[in-house]
């Protein structure tokens, strides 16, 4: 086990397949780079239909292995990333599938603002002397970062229309004016007049969930409908916002005006009392903050206020509110803060928070925000 009790992420190439150990250890065994990985990808799942389920659980699959050992192998002096393309044909130089497959995620690794191809070389391993009959097998280069490299920030942050994904630069804005914003504390605002969807209001309908208990309609409203990332987008905006569950909408046409129609559609719950506190347990458990000093802690009980509302009596059909303040730092929706990974004696593992914390302040952009801020400040 690594210094501070870290748990190693195990390597996850098919434990089935004999070509990834030997392809790995025979390029360890004739290079110098320290450090190379593997990753095992069929060919058949890259070109494969998304709408398949299956076939969208290993794309995920896949990615989620690249991801990890690229950013570690960025986090961690750069290094070599072998992918074995299974059921790619000898001689088929075509790589058109597998970079539309790949490249978007290896560009969102990318955080220092480098060019792609000054990032990464991708290469035949068979165009190597002595690994000629390694046909179907990829070399990609990848270069070190200069500060840090991050798979998923774990927070969200919003448009007018959506929650997207944050980037570096997004981050470093944050942290850097975190002084000079005051957290607000959460405020309800109910269902009258019903609440129309802007950059702080979310609403989301529930389709009848069957037999299912209120814990599990819980982790299902965090998980599937996404209350994790609305809440740590909705205390990025000004004043706070609300996320609702039961609120349908429907678009319509009348005389050629388009427009939608939000109807009060409710869920059942057993026992309302219970599942607020279950809301509410769920949301401490999985949530941390970053304040303006740089330090980690649990989320400000103010900034969340849980509450429900009647709208059927038989069956009992409710609408959830969940309430969320303004936080002038980072809310992050997993309780180890963003997920990145590193490398430790040949090992991956996830960066701790407080290192992630401490390089991205050392991001030449966050040198330049964090100055300008301050002469700001200096002036008022």
């Amino acid at each position: 086990m690594a210094a501070g009790g870290r748990q190693p992420q195990i390597r996850s190439e098919d434990e089935t397949c004999k070509v990834c150990p030997n392809v790995e250890s025979a390029y360890v065994c004739r290079n110098s780079e320290p450090n190379v990985f593997i990753v095992h990808a069929e060919r058949k799942v890259i070109t494969g239909r998304v709408k398949d389920k299956e076939v969208k659980k290993r794309k995920k699959k896949i990615l989620q292995d690249i991801e990890k050992k690229v950013s570690a192998l960025r986090n961690t002096h750069g290094g070599h990333l072998l992918v074995h393309l299974d059921g790619h044909k000898k001689g088929d130089r075509f790589l058109e599938y597998f970079h539309e497959f790949v490249d978007k995620t290896l560009q969102y690794l990318i955080e220092c603002g480098k060019p792609y191809t000054d990032s990464y070389v991708c290469t035949w391993l068979c165009d190597l002397d002595g690994f000629e009959h390694f046909v179907d097998v990829l070399l990609i280069t990848v270069e070190n970062t200069c500060c840090i490299s991050t798979v998923n920030f774990n927070t969200k942050i919003c448009s007018d229309f959506e929650k997207t994904n944050a980037s570096t630069w997004n981050i470093v804005s944050i942290l850097a004016h975190s002084p000079d914003r005051a957290n607000v504390d959460a405020s309800l605002r109910g269902v009258e007049p019903i609440p129309h969807e802007c950059r702080n209001t979310e609403l989301k309908y529930l389709p009848d969930q069957g037999n299912k208990s209120d814990f599990d309609l819980v982790d299902y409203i965090w998980d599937d409908l996404k209350l994790k990332d609305n809440l740590t987008s909705l205390s990025k905006v000004h004043g706070g916002g609300s996320y609702y569950v039961g609120l349908a909408e429907n678009a319509g046409t009348t005389d050629g005006y388009k427009n939608k129609v939000i109807t009060k559609e409710g869920f059942q719950i057993t026992n309302p009392d219970t599942f607020k506190k279950a809301i509410t347990e769920r949301i401490n458990a999985d949530v941390c903050v970053l304040d303006y000093r740089g330090t980690f802690s649990q989320l400000p009980p103010s900034l969340i206020k849980v509450e429900t509302y009647r709208v059927s009596a038989s069956p009992k059909k409710y609408i959830l509110e969940v309430a969320i303040g303004f936080f002038g730092g980072l809310v992050f929706s997993d309780r180890e803060g963003p997920r990145t990974y590193e490398i430790s004696e040949g090992r991956i593992y996830r960066m701790a928070k407080e290192e992630w914390q401490r390089r991205i302040t050392q991001l030449p952009s966050w040198k330049g925000i964090n100055t300008a801020t301050q002469e700001v400040r200096d002036l008022a």
